[in-house]
């Protein structure tokens, strides 16, 4: 198509220099201009047709083209740290607009947790090439593990069940002497007195994914509230925590403490569950997202959409009630030994030597030990002493005693001595400083562990 438009061009100019007169020169070159623009027009319509045709496909090509759309995968690695960990405390720093805020190294070896003095910044550092972190690692990492360089949780006791109860509180095992009238040490604790007698705490923990222009990152929250059987909120056990888990590079993950802002809140006489339905929503902050962004920009995590879920949730009921724990958790081990002289049907008690192991709950210095006789059948109370202590370490208390005076003759062919020892806790006697008495009727109120029973004649 294109020779015949050029020849004819070049036959078309050929007649105009061969025809053309001087005069009529002018009218002649607008024909030809007029010629050329009209060729140019022709090519281009045939060039934009054929291009559209080429660009619809048939009904049977469309057919065969078609695939499921491809699905990018999000990239799971944190950028390479290209800053000096000091740089980065100097910059959290001044996001408190505190430069003097230092940071204290809390632990070395596998990997390193800065702290800051104010405690409201963390820094969680690896040390090993082989444990670089990604996005997924990040939210694995345990929150639980790096508060323990925040605050020291005051241990609790768990909730024990009715039967759990009974269980601790039903001791059917055979025992020497007259069990019948031995039983009121052994007592019968019920399950309302032990509920009555108790201050329940509920812990709750939150873990869930705060979506950031830079990727999600993890908010902890943690309650430990008083409450009563229906569940009321009463008060806090401890101070509610909140904590942010953020991203920084492949070894290095920050966490934020935050003003609470539990303060804000009524309680009164609202459900556990409420008040800390309440909180989630105090929480939302859009500063502290602003925060987040600028934090995550220095660490060099590019803006990018990830939708990680993570979202978990652990309750927990705890009964203090130091009644139920000495009986039931505190480990006692006690020994006694006696040195005597019998004469006839009269045994005199010359020295009693006794010891008790505790491990557990420290308990401090308050322990005693009530000593019955069963001679011949009949108990007889007739005396009590305190236990000094002897030895202590993390995990253990030993108390002792030597008694060689105020020891009763014993009259009958079979005696034994039942030693119980117990702690100064009793509800009726809120004076520190009065008389210790063994309580016969209430000695739930303070007796530990089991009787021990001595055979000395």
């Amino acid at each position: 198509m294109r020779t015949v438009e050029y020849r004819f061009l070049y036959l078309t100019i050929g007649f105009i220099i061969n025809h053309t007169k001087a005069q009529s020169m002018k009218k002649s070159v607008m024909i030809v201009l007029l010629v050329i623009l009209f060729l140019q027009a022709c090519s281009q319509s045939n060039t934009i047709t054929g291009n559209i045709a080429a660009e619809i496909p048939s009904v049977e090509q469309d057919t065969k083209q078609i695939e499921p759309p491809q699905i990018i995968e999000q990239a799971d690695n944190l950028p390479q740290r290209t800053f000096k960990i000091e740089d980065l405390q100097y910059f959290l720093r001044t996001k408190l607009r505190d430069p003097k805020d230092p940071f204290e190294t809390k632990v070395t070896g596998p990997y390193t947790v800065y702290l800051s003095n104010s405690k409201s910044w963390g820094i969680y550092l690896i040390n090993r090439r082989s444990s670089y972190l990604n996005w997924k690692k990040v939210n694995e990492l345990s929150t639980e593990e790096v508060l323990k360089y925040y605050e020291h949780k005051k241990e609790l006791n768990p909730r024990l069940t009715k039967e759990e109860l009974y269980d601790a509180f039903n001791d059917d095992k055979t025992r020497s002497g007259d069990t019948e009238h031995l039983n009121y040490y052994m007592y019968r604790y019920n399950y309302d007195d032990y509920i009555k007698d108790s201050t329940l705490v509920s812990e709750d923990v939150y873990e869930e994914s705060i979506a950031t222009p830079r990727g999600t990152i993890v908010e902890y929250r943690r309650t430990r509230a008083i409450v009563n059987e229906d569940d009321i909120w009463q008060g806090e056990w401890e101070p509610p925590m909140l904590m942010y888990k953020l991203p920084c590079t492949e070894d290095t993950v920050i966490f934020f403490r935050p003003e609470s802002e539990f303060h804000r809140l009524s309680t009164a006489n609202m459900k556990r569950e409420n008040v800390l339905n309440s909180w989630k929503e105090l929480t939302r902050n859009d500063q502290k997202d602003k925060l987040f962004d600028e934090v995550m920009g220095f660490c060099g995590v590019p803006l990018e959409k990830r939708n990680d879920v993570i979202k978990s949730q652990k309750h927990n009921e705890y009964a203090e009630n130091d009644i139920v724990y000495y009986k039931h958790f505190l480990s006692s081990a006690l020994t006694a030994q006696a040195a005597s002289q019998s004469i006839k049907n009269e045994t005199a008690i010359t020295e009693l030597t006794m010891s008790l192991r505790l491990s557990g709950k420290k308990i401090g210095n308050n322990v005693r030990m009530h000593v019955f006789s069963n001679e011949s059948g009949q108990v007889n109370s007739y005396n009590d002493w305190t236990l000094k202590k002897d030895e202590e370490n993390n995990e253990t208390e030993t108390y002792k005693t030597i008694i060689t005076t105020g020891l009763p003759k014993l009259t009958g062919e079979n005696i034994t001595l039942i030693i119980v020892p117990y702690f100064h806790k009793q509800k009726n006697i809120e004076d520190a400083a009065a008389a210790w008495t063994y309580d016969y009727g209430h000695p739930e109120d303070y007796t530990i562990g089991e009787p021990f029973y001595l055979n000395v004649r």
